[in-house]
């Protein structure tokens, strides 16, 4: 890294911004230089190399100053104090499915320590005032003269308000929105969503009346619209269950979106029979990628029959390998192969397909170490 910060500090010292393309040592070491930079800044790629060379001194010399840090994991170059932007920007993933797929943080611990400090204790500007300064707490200075059902009248508004803001901002963590805004896919956002659903309920009717009676009253509203929901026609009844995300006879549908807290939480979902697939993605412009990935469908119910698929998104796919394990197999399988992978690793968003999930070559010997 330092050879090649002192090669680009010897480039801008030698020429104008203009020649800087023409130059010797950019000629000699263009590939470096401009690979580098596009692993750091993917979605800068097109700069011109006068501004590619100063961009990577800048950042070099800051990931070098740092005392601590913390290394990108899709790129193994970038270190910061906080790298959230650098995921977001150069690698299109939400800061969630960071987390979820390379178990890592994205801001260091001495940042979080910087962070807290600044708003720890008294410096904090709701330190101790029991709600004194906070429109959704009864105890709100500018509800003092008001009797009881108008404070209760003015906190309604003020919820009312807050939640129309989250919903329009897509920060309402009961809506598909907020899950999309995450970086999920359609099908995963509905899988969250559904979970999110059965436990805000509970947390709702907690946070109202307390543990005790907040979760006898939760049970006994399950009851009540289990008792309406059985007087109703078995028809009637798959539909609401089909809307609500349930089989026939209510229960959570297997499938949806894997990790390891969704296996631990359901562990019959691990259980099921799926696959764990590998397939070559080619377009007519001769550009090809591999993907690998798992599902409880077939992988025509997964990216619909070869043709429908080209239609969609002028893609075709090759089946290269099919592995049947449960479910819970089949994620292990895949996380270790993509982990073992990484560097060939790509994010593609090809003609409205988009997948985190794919390599830029082959690496089919690389998962016949694990599976035959």
């Amino acid at each position: 890294m330092n050879a090649l910060k002192d090669i680009c500090r010897k480039i801008i010292a030698e020429s104008s911004p203009k020649g800087r393309a023409k130059h010797l040592l950019y000629i000699m070491h263009f590939g470096e230089i401009a690979n580098l930079h596009d692993d750091i800044f993917g979605h800068k790629s097109n700069l011109s190399p006068s501004r590619k060379i100063s961009s990577l001194i800048n950042e070099l010399e800051i990931s070098e100053n740092h005392e601590t840090g913390i290394t990108c994991a899709c790129c193994n170059v970038y270190t910061r104090d906080n790298i959230s932007q650098h995921i977001k920007l150069s690698h299109n993933l939400s800061i969630t499915e960071y987390k979820e797929r390379y178990s890592q943080e994205v801001i260091s611990n001495k940042t979080k320590s910087i962070y807290g400090d600044r708003i720890r204790g008294d410096k904090n500007p709701a330190f101790n005032h029991g709600g004194k300064f906070s429109a959704n707490s009864k105890n709100f200075f500018k509800y003092k003269d008001k009797s009881d059902n108008e404070v209760e009248q003015e906190l309604a508004k003020v919820r009312a308000k807050i939640s129309k803001s989250n919903r329009e901002n897509g920060n309402n963590d009961t809506t598909l929105s907020y899950y999309a805004k995450q970086g999920y896919s359609i099908d995963e956002a509905k899988s969250l969503l559904s979970e999110r659903q059965i436990t805000f309920s509970l947390d709702k009717c907690i946070e109202k009346y307390g543990k005790d009676e907040g979760t006898n009253i939760w049970k006994g509203r399950q009851a009540k619209w289990l008792h309406t929901l059985n007087d109703k026609a078995q028809d009637e009844i798959t539909e609401i269950n089909r809307k609500k995300g349930l089989t026939s006879e209510g229960t959570p549908h297997i499938g949806g979106f894997y990790n390891e807290g969704t296996l631990k939480k359901y562990p019959e979902r691990g259980e099921v029979e799926g696959i764990l697939y590998y397939l070559r993605f080619y377009a007519d412009d001769g550009s090809t990628f591999w993907k690998i990935g798992i599902t409880n469908k077939t992988v025509e119910r997964r990216f619909d029959p070869v043709e429908v698929f080209y239609n969609k998104y002028k893609l075709r796919y090759d089946r290269i390998h099919i592995h049947k394990s449960n479910m819970k197999e089949c994620f292990k399988l895949e996380q270790l192969i993509l982990k073992e992978n990484k560097q060939s690793r790509i994010t593609i968003n090809k003609n409205g397909f988009r997948t985190t999930e794919a390599f830029s070559k082959d690496i089919h010997e690389s998962i016949r170490q694990y599976i035959s």
